[in-house]
């Protein structure tokens, strides 16, 4: 089902123009038994016994036509991914071909190179730092809570902000140095 309508950004008071909304029902969708209960990215589960340990797939997987994540990360190094943003904007060229997200609790920044990801292999996760005034800080230090709550945005150029609910501030991407 498609709604047609107008949208509101309710903070410039502005009408959004051409939207369109798809709504997906149970009843006719195709994804009903997408899932599966017992896999975790590239890892099986055994959902009835210890969730902390994590089995590789089994050699006939094949035979259930899923496609794995092309990059993922254990529950050691974070606990949920926010974001999922390619770079496409202007006024980083560095960032271009970059994927960026991060771990909403804790605020770090994570990349992969898009040139990376290759059906069936994991792409390299690299860590990347905010700074502010020419200081390296944690999104933790900067909004001054444990829990950062870390969110990813665009805009219609193609360029990134980093929300921290704990503090309610949006930071614009503005420069990058890769190393």
């Amino acid at each position: 089902m498609l709604i047609k309508g107008q949208l509101v950004d309710t903070l410039q008071k502005q009408k959004i123009e051409n939207a369109t909304i798809s709504v997906i029902t149970i009843t006719d969708s195709s994804l009903v038994g997408f899932t599966r209960s017992d896999v975790e990215g590239n890892f099986v589960l055994e959902p009835d016994e210890n969730m902390e340990r994590v089995y590789p797939l089994p050699a006939n997987d094949s035979i259930y036509h899923f496609t794995y994540p092309v990059a993922e990360y254990d529950h050691d190094e974070g606990a949920a991914i926010s974001g999922g943003y390619e770079y496409w904007g202007a006024a980083i060229p560095q960032l271009k071909g970059k994927y960026l997200f991060g771990d909403i609790p804790s605020g770090r920044l994570f990349y992969i190179n898009l040139a990376d990801i290759r059906q069936g292999k994991q792409a390299p996760i690299k860590e990347w730092k905010a700074t502010i005034n020419g200081k390296t800080k944690t999104l933790k230090e900067l909004c001054g809570a444990d829990r950062v709550d870390l969110h990813f945005g665009a805009d219609a150029r193609g360029e990134l902000y980093i929300l921290t609910k704990a503090d309610g501030k949006v930071y614009q991407l503005t420069g990058a140095v890769i190393k």
